[in-house]
């Protein structure tokens, strides 16, 4: 089975913060995906579903956005309390119920010593199952708003750049920023110029990765420019809002040549770009 994000087709139109909460669904049965499938996409969540562990961590590496994680225990490969564990340790900022048919007293105790938020048991009442996914969500929702408006980074980029640009994101995600990428951060069902529009106006920081691919370049990346560009002007002379980004020998555009920018693959490129990111950000608090 592939990871896939589910389109949502509602009696009723959903909340658009129930929208923006993603939840990824951890079991190896086709049966149990979808009987979890149908109880979120009534109550209007976005779904994400893996089969097994090493998915799983695949998923959540790549979308940083996910809130909750439905994670069965018994499992080939990695089980449920492996991927808990990888969790834990690599302190993703989710919450994490296990469900699982094992009616186990000590198992439960055991799943909570290693971290996780809740344990059901199967077949659990769609109403136990989405009163629990409300109670541990709204505190991470608010967490999470509250990073995002203070360390959200926009990063504007060619497609063909995409393989590079990803590489940076882990990196800020690692030093506790919220990068924003259309790739992974546009709900399925939205409309993307809107998505990314609001994107900019909410981001602290907007990073253009300059390359033979993007610099000179219609479409997309000559757009995001010019909103940013307008976001700056409406900030003092000494914010940093706009860092240039090159990741290759590019020449820097006319509108952007009195702006001081960054070579990535310079020995120090990571360094100042983290350094430059942290300034803009103390300097707007």
């Amino acid at each position: 089975m592939s990871v896939v994000v589910v389109p949502l087709i509602l009696p009723r139109k959903p909340s658009e913060k129930m929208q923006a909460v993603k939840i990824l669904v951890v079991d190896d049965s086709p049966v149990e995906l979808h009987l979890y499938g149908d109880v979120l996409a009534a109550a209007g969540y976005t779904q994400l579903f893996a089969e097994n562990g090493e998915q799983a961590l695949t998923v959540l590496n790549s979308e940083s956005s996910i809130v909750l994680v439905l994670l069965d225990v018994v499992m080939p490969g990695l089980n449920g309390l492996a991927v808990l564990k990888e969790i834990r340790r690599k302190k993703c900022d989710v919450a994490v119920i296990m469900h699982t048919s094992k009616n186990d007293f000590e198992y439960a105790q055991l799943a909570l010593r290693h971290g996780t938020d809740d344990y059901l048991v199967k077949p659990a009442r769609s109403e136990e199952t989405l009163e629990t996914l409300r109670r541990l969500i709204e505190p991470i929702l608010k967490r999470k708003g509250s990073a995002a408006k203070q360390h959200r980074v926009f990063l504007s980029y060619a497609r063909e750049d995409a393989p590079t640009v990803k590489r940076i994101v882990e990196k800020l995600r690692r030093n506790h920023l919220t990068p924003w990428l259309d790739t992974t951060d546009i709900v399925a069902g939205e409309e993307w110029m809107s998505a990314i529009e609001n994107a900019i106006s909410l981001s602290v920081v907007f990073i253009a990765c300059l390359s033979q691919n993007s610099v000179g370049k219609r479409g997309i990346v000559q757009r995001e420019l010019q909103l940013a560009l307008d976001a700056r002007s409406r900030l003092l002379t000494q914010d940093i809002y706009l860092i240039q980004l090159r990741l290759d020998n590019c020449i820097v555009p006319q509108q952007l040549s009195t702006i001081q920018w960054i070579d990535d693959f310079e020995k120090d490129g990571w360094k100042s770009l983290l350094q430059s990111i942290r300034v803009g950000i103390a300097r707007r608090e």
